[in-house]
Order: C-alpha cells, then structure tokens, then sequence
C-alpha cells in the first residue's frame, strides 16, 4: 500500500491487504487541583496567604525544598480532604 503507514502497536494487514484495527481500550486519567482555605500551607507551618501582594515572603526550607527538610502534612487539610 503506497504511502500509507501503519503502527505496528494497533494495526495490521490481512492477506487481501486490508487493514485491520486492533481494539483498544482508552484510558483517561483527571488530576484535579484544589485551594483549601486553610491556615498554613498542605506541606509546612508557613502562612497561607493567597492575596499577599508580595511575592516569595511566606516561605522556609521546607519550601523551598532544602536538602533535609522534611514535610509535615496539614491535619487540617488532610481531614478536609
């Protein structure tokens, strides 16, 4: 078949030299993010303050991920959840 191409992976020739589709199951995956309105961040003690005009001021080495640090999860943003 002249410039046609076909994908090993999900078809094939038959003998009269028509393609056959194999039967593929979809998988669609979500990923879904959510602000909770709680009063420190999900990871660290730091303040959680989306409308601070201020960039970069509610921050630690947690947050900024230094080597060692180690996360705390947010009790109340685990059972919000």
């Amino acid at each position: 078949m002249k410039g046609f191409s076909i994908s090993a992976n999900n078809a094939r020739i038959d003998e009269q030299n028509n393609v056959i589709f194999m039967e593929l199951t979809p998988i669609i995956g979500l990923e879904i993010h959510v602000e909770l309105k709680t009063k420190s961040k999900m990871f660290c003690p730091c303040k959680n303050d989306p409308e601070s005009r201020e960039a970069n001021i509610n921050v630690c080495p947690i947050c900024l991920v230094h080597p060692g640090t180690l996360p705390l999860p947010n009790k109340t943003a685990l059972s919000w959840t």
